[in-house]
């Protein structure tokens, strides 16, 4: 288990891009009752999800990215930077079927992401980049299938994003919205108290942004793989009250 655990770690760390924006992991709680509480680990991502009652519930998210993107890089540019945060939360409702389980979250989040560079020529460098603040307005209905030691999810989140304060470090200054139309399918694995999980996500953008630099965009429509960990705090618990 513990070489499971470090695998899941070590590729949901993996990220190759030079987009400023990327989209984080998409929150499924799978709720199942009242009193379901479980919180969702990877190295960028944490979730903790709550349902008061048998029929809403909410969760709340934190995403940190810090480091050097997997870029192919030439003699022109180097030193590449990437740096987003984000916290988002969302209520819903929940409805367990025989057949299904269905979700619907309405959410709102704030974050920042950025993107820097260095471009030679000449001997001389100049940072190239951008960065903006942002605000997020989602909905996400999930569609829930499977046993409870398995469970896959159909989901579609449905994001508008405000970019506020763009900056381009070439010194252009713009506003931006964007829709993202961002498909998953989530697969959980529960294993006692823990779950693995591995979620496919593409995120389609729905709006152009016409002022970029040449080596990097501010946002793009682009396929994601996200790995986490679920911990069921409630059966870790209380164990003696699970179904």
């Amino acid at each position: 288990m513990i070489k499971v655990i470090a695998v899941v770690l070590l590729l949901s760390t993996i990220v190759c891009c030079t987009t400023m924006y990327v989209p984080t992991m998409q929150a499924v709680p799978m709720f199942e009752k009242k009193g379901d509480l479980q919180a969702t680990l990877s190295t960028k991502n944490f979730q903790l999800a709550y349902a008061p009652t048998n029929q809403i519930g909410f969760f709340i998210d934190a995403y940190n990215k810090n480091g050097k993107p997997f870029v192919l890089s030439d003699d022109k540019a180097g030193n590449w930077h990437a740096r987003s945060y984000a916290v988002e939360g969302a209520l819903g409702i929940f409805q367990t079927q025989e057949s299904f389980d269905l979700e619907l979250f309405a959410g709102y989040g704030q974050g920042f992401s950025s993107i820097s560079y260095w471009e030679h020529y000449g001997g001389k460098g100049t940072i190239k980049g951008g960065s903006s603040s942002f605000t997020k307005y989602f909905v996400q209905p999930n569609i829930i299938f499977g046993a409870s030691y398995l469970k896959g999810v159909l989901a579609l989140r449905v994001s508008s994003l405000n970019f506020y304060d763009f900056l381009d470090y070439s010194h252009a200054t713009v506003t931006s919205k964007a829709i993202f139309f961002e498909p998953s399918f989530t697969l959980r694995k529960k294993i006692d108290f823990m779950s693995l999980k591995m979620q496919l996500q593409y995120s389609a953008v729905g709006s152009d942004f016409s002022d970029h630099n040449s080596r990097y965009v501010p946002y793009k429509s682009s396929a994601l793989l996200f790995l986490s960990i679920d911990i069921h705090l409630n059966d870790l618990f209380y164990p003696q009250e699970q179904n």
